[in-house]
């Protein structure tokens, strides 16, 4: 697979030993070299990549500084020994995959295979964005409403059915897990969380829940939802779940007043 990389390092002894690697076992690779944030965005305007490998610490600033201009380009980051919490960092902001860059050079030995996966991450997610376009165009004719959370970034996205169960529309909205923890009821929220925790500890097939969310106008509705983790990363820990939505709330008002008859003929 011919790849364009976009190779972002200042430091002159890993960049000259990444380019050597590269040239030796991946000679189809188009690698186009930044050393700074400046040159880095020169080349984004210029050029389409397929990927990006990109040093923490740059001479005008970090990788961070990049994540608007890299945009949708599947992108790892370097980071050097004892960096972890930077690359903890870069994947909850949008980063595919992390690297530590060892002063023996032993990282690049991993290198292609991780360039290679996020390529294919990225591919696999823009495949699954059309697939959830048609999936979601199915759920709402059946009522349900379609969600997808990112758990690394708090990034949610939401049908146009599940706005509309709560009377919003796109642009009230944020795409933020606050927002989705603000619409649920203060009492429900632990149950929500639960019910996410035991899923991802494996003690549940399927995350599934009921609990009551605001509507617009102010009323509580409750809600059935349903996910599964559908992409993780490279290291197995999940990314992203998607799900649905039911509003169930007439079964709800149905049980109540079924209680309160029993309870009327026993009284």
């Amino acid at each position: 697979m011919a790849i364009a990389l976009l190779l972002i390092e200042r430091d002159g002894a890993h960049r000259t030993a990444l380019c050597a690697m590269l040239a030796r076992e991946h000679p189809s690779w188009r690698v186009v070299l930044a050393g700074s944030v400046a040159q880095a965005q020169g080349h984004l305007q210029q050029g389409l990549f397929d990927a990006a490998l990109v040093g923490n610490q740059l001479p005008d600033g970090s990788a961070f500084d990049l994540l608007q201009a890299l945009g949708q380009i599947p992108s790892v980051i370097m980071v050097e020994e004892g960096g972890e919490g930077a690359a903890a960092r870069a994947l909850r902001e949008g980063f595919v995959d992390y690297l530590i860059q060892d002063p023996r050079l032993g990282y690049l030995l991993t290198v292609p295979g991780q360039v290679l996966g996020a390529v294919d991450k990225a591919r696999l997610e823009q495949a699954f964005q059309q697939s959830a376009a048609l999936s979601e165009m199915a759920l709402e004719g059946a009522g349900l409403g379609f969600w997808q959370r990112n758990l690394l970034n708090g990034e949610v996205r939401l049908s146009q059915r599940w706005l509309e169960m709560l009377g919003l529309d796109a642009p009230q909205v944020k795409n933020s897990i606050h927002t989705w923890q603000g619409l649920v009821h203060p009492d429900d929220w632990a149950l929500v969380q639960d019910a996410l925790n035991d899923y991802l500890a494996g003690t549940q097939a399927a995350y599934e829940a009921e609990y009551r969310m605001r509507h617009r106008d102010g009323h509580w509705i409750w809600v059935a939802s349903r996910g599964r983790v559908v992409d993780w990363t490279s290291t197995g820990q999940a990314r992203l779940i998607s799900g649905t939505y039911m509003d169930v709330t007439a079964r709800h008002r149905a049980d109540v007043a079924l209680n309160r008859q029993h309870r009327l003929l026993q009284a």
